[in-house]
């Protein structure tokens, strides 16, 4: 999970830090200023956090279950561990 230390706080998830940095930074807003599109623009995210990004992580975590070349890799390749 992304996170970012920022005044003092920490705040954790892409769409919070995405959220944050649009209040701070007034000059290069992430977000559409118009009410209606910002909740399409979050709507999408929200859609792209629930429902999309589970898909791959559940088939990346099959794949180091049943795959051991995958697990070799990911662990000494990868997270330069030892003994994957």
């Amino acid at each position: 999970m992304p996170a970012l230390e920022l005044d003092g706080r920490k705040i954790q998830g892409s769409r919070r830090i995405a959220s944050v940095l649009d209040d701070v930074s007034a000059e290069r807003p992430l977000f559409p200023a118009e009410l209606e599109q910002r909740a399409r623009v979050e709507d999408a995210e929200r859609w792209g956090e629930q429902a999309l990004q589970p898909v791959p992580r559940r088939l990346f975590r099959h794949l180091l279950l049943t795959n051991g070349d995958a697990r070799l890799w990911m662990g000494a390749e990868m997270l330069h561990v030892p003994a994957p």
